[in-house]
């Protein structure tokens, strides 16, 4: 039985965007080796997520937000080339980055044995609804 995704009690959704956000994370999170799934902003706000690694999201978040202004440096050298995913491997970990809107984007940390080209079809596929939701 999986845990249950939560919600940051520091930022509220409202409940429709809630619900279809974490349906879109659960579902991410239900692919073989993800063990972390968020959704945050710039602020490092976090906005909802599924954590069954019980992880310092907090710590996390903030770090990843420091980040930004590292990809807006790289995007000025690549000629404003829009950066879609930030992919980093740890030796137990993968990080996956992917920008939902311009101050949202959505977290994932997976075991390095996690089937990568999964999560980059769940990506695909969930971002795109991800800035539907967001957009309303």
């Amino acid at each position: 039985m999986r845990d249950k995704p939560g919600n940051e009690a520091r930022y509220e959704l409202p409940g429709d965007v809630n619900k279809l956000v974490l349906r879109n994370l659960a579902r991410i999170a239900d692919i073989q080796g993800v063990s972390t799934v968020w959704v945050f902003d710039n602020k490092a706000n976090i906005l909802s997520y599924f954590n069954r690694l019980k992880i310092d999201l907090e710590g996390v978040t903030s770090n990843i937000a420091m980040l930004d202004s590292w990809a807006d440096r790289v995007e000025t050298s690549l000629d404003s080339e829009n950066i879609k995913l930030v992919y980093i491997k740890f030796e137990k970990l993968l990080l996956f980055v992917a920008p939902i809107t311009e101050d949202k984007a959505l977290g994932i940390i997976s075991s390095v044995n996690a089937p990568v080209g999964q999560i980059f079809w769940y990506l695909d596929r969930h971002v795109p609804r991800l800035q539907k939701i967001f957009a309303a």
